[in-house]
């Protein structure tokens, strides 16, 4: 209840998801991990993994971090991505605000090659989402 608490009322289609989602622990429980967001990170970027490919996903989370926090997290990541290699990439998949009168970005950033592309923009909420086609890449919708 508490977390169906944090959705508006008006948004019976984000309660739905939210049921669908809880009704999923029943069957495959999740693996909360309670720690800080820096630790938690360093811990899962520790080292390379060959044959893995490791993506952190992000959405909406930096503007609730700390500055010591924002740096520390930067800091594992710059390490990572020097560690990576074609065995054992690394990337960074977030979804963050873009300022004001501007659509949030879903952007992609992959390690060793260095890559990094807009995948999509978005409403703040997440609901509308623009694919964006990649020159010679037909698996993403029309767009820029």
């Amino acid at each position: 209840m508490r977390l169906r608490s944090f959705i508006w009322g008006d948004h019976p289609s984000r309660l739905a998801r939210i049921d669908a989602a809880m009704a999923l622990t029943s069957v495959d429980p999740a693996i909360v991990d309670c720690c800080d967001a820096a630790h938690w990170i360093k811990h899962q970027l520790a080292g390379p993994r060959p044959g893995v490919a490791t993506v952190l996903y992000t959405s909406f989370s930096a503007l609730y971090f700390d500055e010591q926090t924002r740096a520390d997290i930067h800091e594992t990541l710059r390490q990572a991505a020097a560690a990576a290699t074609s065995e054992a990439p690394v990337a960074l998949m977030q979804l963050e605000g873009n300022g004001p009168n501007r659509p949030p970005r879903l952007e992609l950033y992959q390690w060793p090659s260095g890559g990094h592309r807009v995948v999509a923009t978005s409403d703040i909420l997440g609901l509308s989402t623009h694919w964006l086609k990649r020159a010679g890449n037909a698996q993403f919708g029309e767009g820029g």
